[in-house]
């Protein structure tokens, strides 16, 4: 992706038909992306054994942030790459707002929680062995700081 759009500066393959696909022609028109919070593009992009550690296991990472799951109907083609066709609609699934009696917190029910009991409850599932202490607080804290629906989950 090297060849700009030259109504938006989106990033096409070349041979790509410009302006059609990202912008309509300069027609919609998107503020500007935020930047990352400080310590999410530190753990991004640096080199400390923490970043390490967040590149290598960045799918736990995210997962167990996400305020929702998707849901879909999938069907998985048979050979070639690894790609998968979504037959109907997507939708999110947040459950309710706290979890059955004895199922753990999960989603969007992690962010009515303290930080803290929040972050042992992510650490406590399975798939997080890897993920690191620190860096669940980190990223805890810059949601809690930067995302409106940890605010509306709250309020709730």
């Amino acid at each position: 992706m090297v060849v700009p759009c030259p109504f938006c500066n989106a990033l096409h393959f070349p041979g790509e038909s410009l302006g059609k696909s990202c912008c309509h022609k300069g027609k919609v028109v998107l503020p500007p992306l935020a930047h990352y919070p400080p310590e999410l593009e530190e753990l991004m992009v640096g080199a400390s054994p923490e970043a390490k550690n967040f590149q290598q296991d960045i799918q736990s990472y995210n997962e167990s942030m996400a305020f929702a799951s998707m849901g879909a109907q999938v069907e998985a083609p048979g050979s070639g790459p690894y790609c998968f066709c979504i037959h109907g609609q997507i939708y999110h699934l947040t459950g309710a707002l706290h979890p059955l009696e004895g199922q753990p917190c999960q989603f969007a029910q992690l962010y009515i929680l303290d930080p803290a009991a929040a972050n042992a409850e992510r650490l406590a599932a399975g798939e997080n062995t890897g993920c690191l202490p620190s860096i669940m607080a980190t990223l805890d804290a810059a949601i809690r700081r930067v995302s409106p629906s940890v605010t509306a989950y709250q309020q709730m």
